[in-house]
């Protein structure tokens, strides 16, 4: 897989994730859903993020799970903790996971591949 279709498909689960979030809060806002407890935006797409996201670790080789942290421990590299993220504990380099350039870098590195 090239490092462009591999940004593309990252990029699009973002986007689909972050129309999730926008409808959701939409709902939640709402006076008229006001009496309900939950809502699932998710409900509205036909979405199979959980398969895509399986299907690029295997064909990443990551057999640590860093593509799923990235998404959803990262929140796709937004969320404060990602600088940094991770050390390698024979150099004490710091990794960070701040976008998809540095997903992809880091996947390359564990697989031996170093850019």
């Amino acid at each position: 897989m090239t490092k462009e279709k591999f940004a593309t498909i990252i990029n699009r689960l973002r986007e689909a994730n972050d129309l999730q979030g926008k409808v959701d809060a939409l709902f939640r806002n709402s006076r008229d859903c006001i009496e309900s407890d939950f809502f699932n935006s998710a409900s509205l797409q036909i979405c199979h993020e959980n398969v895509v996201v399986d299907l690029l670790e295997e064909i990443m080789e990551d057999k640590w799970g860093n593509i799923s942290y990235f998404i959803y421990e990262l929140d796709y590299g937004r969320a404060d903790m990602a600088k940094d993220c991770l050390t390698i504990p024979e150099t004490g380099e710091n990794i960070s996971l701040r976008t998809t350039d540095e997903l992809w870098n880091w996947l390359q590195r564990e697989r031996g591949e170093v850019q």
